[in-house]
């Protein structure tokens, strides 16, 4: 007998441990000194996996290209891609970029927004990795 068809995509299964690895290395991505490079890129090589499959070139761009898109997401998922994309070389210059955006003047409650966020967009990292087979 033939199986149904499903209208519902199929979405592999993701590794928790995984999300934990990528949220620590997104949390001390946000945390470093500098603004966002290839060679600070390389410091973090889960990162370069679930991104660019070992090359670091496409792990760039694509992280910038999934960040850029988070900043138009949700409020928690804005303060955490610009809590690390922002051109500010430490983490509260870039928290008051992002709280600018937002017309805030609380540090805090940009980092308890990008700490949520974080999450949210580890999670998806490892998601989109996973369904491309990395």
């Amino acid at each position: 007998m033939d199986e149904p068809i499903s209208d519902e995509p199929l979405v592999p299964n993701v590794d928790p441990a995984v999300v934990e690895t990528i949220h620590a290395e997104l949390q001390a991505l946000r945390a470093r000194h500098g603004r966002l490079t290839m060679p600070v890129l390389s410091a973090y090589p889960q990162l370069v996996q679930i991104c660019g499959e070992g090359d670091l070139l496409e792990a760039h761009i694509a992280f910038q290209r999934e960040m850029a898109r988070y900043i138009n997401g949700s409020k928690y998922e804005a303060a955490a891609a610009l809590s690390i994309m922002s051109e500010a070389d430490t983490v509260l210059d870039r928290l008051t970029l992002a709280a600018e955006r937002f017309d805030y003047q609380d540090q805090r409650t940009m980092r308890r927004w990008s700490d949520r966020g974080l999450r949210t967009i580890a999670g998806d990292l490892v998601a989109i990795a996973a369904a491309r087979g990395r």
